[in-house]
Parts: C-alpha cells; structure tokens; sequence
C-alpha cells in the first residue's frame, strides 16, 4: 500500500445480494479503487439469509415492511434511523420485521475507531444521512453520488399524492446534496438534473465503469439459435431491471414502430425485476 492509499467509507442502501444498478456501481467502483491500493469498507443494511464473505463490508440495523407498496419488492429492506422508539412503530404499527437493531452500539464504536479519509454515500436517504453524520463528526470529506431519478419512483407511494411526494423528494434530495463536498453525476444530463433542483455544490460527471471482459468473445450464432433467432432478422436487446421505473411500455410501443417496418424484429429481455411476468 502506498503512501497516497486511502481508507474509504461507502454507505449504500443497495447491495448484494439485491441486484440493481447502484449495487453493480458500488461493486465496480470498490473493485477498482482496492487494485489500487485503497481500502474500501462498504456499509450498507443487513440482508436477512444471507452472509457476507468480504470481511470489509458492515451491516447496518434493516427494517423489511410485509405490507403496502413494499410487497412489491418482497425482499427490499431498508435501513433503520436513530429516532427514539422507531423500532417499535414499525413492527406494531407497520408490522414490519427488524433486525440487528442490538448490534448498532457495537457498530457505531467500530466506525468511530476507523481511520476513515473519506466517505462516499450513493443515496441522499437513510444510509446517505449516516455516511454525512460521519463524515461531519470525522471531519473529512464527503462524496455523493447522484444514482438515480428520485422523482419517477413516485408508484411505490400510491397512497400519498404524488405532489407531497414530489416536494419532500426535492427538498430532502436538495439538502442531503448540497451538504457534500463533491458530487457525481453519471452524466450531463443527470447533473442539469441536480441544478435544476437547486443544488449547488461542485458535480463532477463520473459514469460507471464496465468489465470489457464480459462483452468479449461471444457467440453470437449460438445465441441466436438457443434464442430460436434467425440469422438474418433484427434482434433487439433490452438488458436491465423490469420494473415501472424504466417505463418498459414505451420501449414496447417504439418496438410495434420497428415491427411495422422490419416484421422479422425481435425484442430480448435479459434481466429481472418485480415487473417481469407482467413483461412476458
């Protein structure tokens, strides 16, 4: 390890084994910076069932809500604030199930003995507002990354007007960014985004890294037969997560254009989500 090596705290909400994009991100960018030399501790809700073999990885205190829109994804859980008794309301009131809530006193005095020189939060939400509570009470920098287009998850809170939703996303998501020394926008677009909300704090457009490795040495012609694909037709391909987000509608609607001029067109989905039976 170098002298320039660096001891790096990233708090997440996404992880695995939960497979979204923010997970395949921290995944990467983690990956990248230890073949550099850095140290990288990943804090991030514990997940039920499963066990981590990366003994730099540090479970936070989760709540799994088996009601409302949370049924939707059955297997999301998601970090536990500090308010007094919160723990309580959610499993009388919110039947939910909660774990680790002991084990938080033993995490908060790891992480204040840990020599950290940076933290990195990928949400502006529970884990995002630890990481900056840390990141204050260390005094060292805090970086966040802006992931995602808060403001079209609004479904998964049907039961509040979209408008309430809309302001409290802006003003929490405005607040938590405009605290950071830095932040990251995958791309342009994403940080007209940001300003657009109002926040004003440097934006370094910084785009997820791929493994080149994994798009070399394919086969395409078997592909094609074990997909029952022509040779000759135009195959499409969407890879990414089902589910309303992604507004796979308007995918489908663009493809009957494509259909109509090249009947032969195929459309593949390679992914997962909670939308994927409804896609087939």
């Amino acid at each position: 390890m170098t002298n320039s090596a660096l001891n790096i705290g990233i708090f997440t909400e996404s992880y695995t084994p939960y497979g979204n994009g923010v997970t395949v991100s921290v995944t990467t960018f983690a990956e990248s910076l230890r073949r550099r030399g850095h140290t990288v501790h990943i804090f991030t809700p514990f997940m039920p069932g499963y066990e981590d073999n990366d003994p730099f990885v540090h479970r936070y205190p989760s709540v799994r809500f088996n009601w409302l829109w949370l049924q939707y994804e059955p297997d999301y859980v998601m970090a536990i604030g500090r308010a007094p008794g919160l723990q309580y309301i959610l499993r009388w009131f919110f039947r939910a199930e909660v774990f680790k809530l002991r084990e938080r006193g033993v995490l908060d005095r790891y992480i204040e003995d840990l020599p950290l020189d940076l933290i990195h939060t990928q949400s502006p939400f529970a884990m995002g507002a630890e990481g900056r509570r840390w990141a204050n009470r260390k005094r060292i920098p805090h970086i966040s990354t802006f992931h995602t287009l808060y403001t079209e998850y609004t479904h998964y809170t049907p039961f509040i007007p979209r408008p309430i939703s809309l302001r409290f996303i802006l003003n929490w998501t405005r607040k938590q960014y405009n605290t950071a020394s830095v932040v990251i926008a995958p791309t342009e677009s994403a940080r007209d985004v940001l300003r657009s909300w109002g926040v004003h704090r440097p934006i370094s457009i910084l785009a997820t890294g791929i493994h080149i490795g994994d798009f070399q040495g394919g086969d395409r012609a078997g592909t094609r037969e074990k997909l029952e694909i022509p040779a000759d037709a135009l195959a499409l391909l969407y890879a990414g997560r089902m589910a309303p987000e992604k507004n796979i509608p308007l995918l489908l609607d663009a493809f009957r254009t494509v259909r109509a001029k090249r009947p032969d067109a195929v459309l593949v989905f390679a992914g997962g989500g909670p939308d994927m039976e409804l896609t087939r």
